[in-house]
């Protein structure tokens, strides 16, 4: 799991996860889930044999008339905590953003 800033009020999270009954429903239900912002696009493809990932482009909401202050961090930190409801774990990438 990977978040990168596009701009001042758009994100691009990506997320891989196993092949397995349900998962792509959950990974989905923990990104609506999200407090603050709007799910613009989401794209999922196949990853390799065994994973599949989405790649979900988000605008953050304006509070006022002003962004809130928010970072890659804070918004895969939001996530992490909405898939651990939901009974997933996810896990930043430990690998290379260049990867996927």
């Amino acid at each position: 799991m990977e978040a990168e800033k596009l701009d001042e009020e758009r994100y691009l999270i990506k997320i891989v996860y196993n092949k397995v009954l349900g998962a792509m429903g959950q990974v989905q239900r923990s990104v609506e889930m999200l407090k603050g912002v709007d799910l613009i696009n989401v794209y999922v493809s196949e990853y390799d044999q065994h994973h599949m990932q989405s790649s979900c482009f988000l605008r953050v909401k304006k509070i006022k008339g002003s962004l809130p202050v928010t970072d890659e961090d804070n918004i895969l930190n939001m996530l992490k905590a909405n898939a651990k409801q939901l009974g997933l774990l996810l896990f930043h990438a430990a690998y290379s953003p260049n990867n996927l």
